[in-house]
């Protein structure tokens, strides 16, 4: 007996079924390949952001490099002004000391007294050259300057110091054409001398 078999049917099923699995293979590779495009220009886009944002990023930092080396000229700059500042104080504090010390001999000279050469040496040891009408200026100035007040008829102020020390007439003579007393002193100048009195 022979059976009679029909696979027909099963063979059409078969091919009906390779046929939804074929599209359902070619849709997913066509969204495979969509969703591979979409990474693909995604990545191409982010990749071009950053590497814009890199450019900028190195624009600005040469910018602040730049500007980080004109800080530092600058700094350079204001430091040797400080220097030169500093070198300019000191000068004019010094200056401003030996005016202390001429107002301080001045107030101390009898005006017929003229100075004509006043050195001041690192040891503060004083030459003074001058000359004056007579004697009796010259060695009331020396008195003046060794601090003798009494023996000029004068007061010490009481909160008045020891201005000038070791007091020594080098020498004495007389200019014979104006017959004026020429002189010569040296005198230590203590530390008050170059101070405002």
């Amino acid at each position: 007996m022979a059976i009679d078999i029909n696979l027909l049917p099963q063979l059409g099923k078969e091919k009906e079924k390779r046929k939804k699995l074929l599209v359902i293979l070619n849709f997913s590779a066509i969204g495979l390949l969509v969703l591979t495009l979409l990474i693909l220009i995604g990545a191409f886009f982010y990749k071009s952001i950053v590497e814009k944002g890199y450019e900028n990023i190195q624009k600005e930092s040469a910018t602040q490099k730049a500007l980080l080396k004109q800080y530092e000229s600058v700094e350079i700059q204001l430091s040797e002004v400080k220097q030169r500042v500093g070198k300019v104080q000191s000068i004019l504090d010094s200056r401003k000391e030996y005016l202390n010390l001429l107002s301080n001999l001045e107030k101390i000279t009898p005006r017929k007294i003229i100075y004509n050469s006043l050195t001041v040496d690192d040891d503060d040891l004083v030459s003074l050259t001058g000359n004056c009408p007579s004697y009796d200026e010259l060695f009331g100035f020396l008195k003046a300057l060794s601090g003798e007040w009494e023996q000029l008829g004068l007061t010490q102020p009481a909160d008045s110091e020891v201005l000038f020390t070791k007091v020594e007439l080098t020498s004495v003579g007389r200019n014979e054409s104006t017959y004026d007393i020429t002189f010569s002193v040296n005198f230590t100048a203590e530390e008050g001398a170059y101070n405002a009195q």
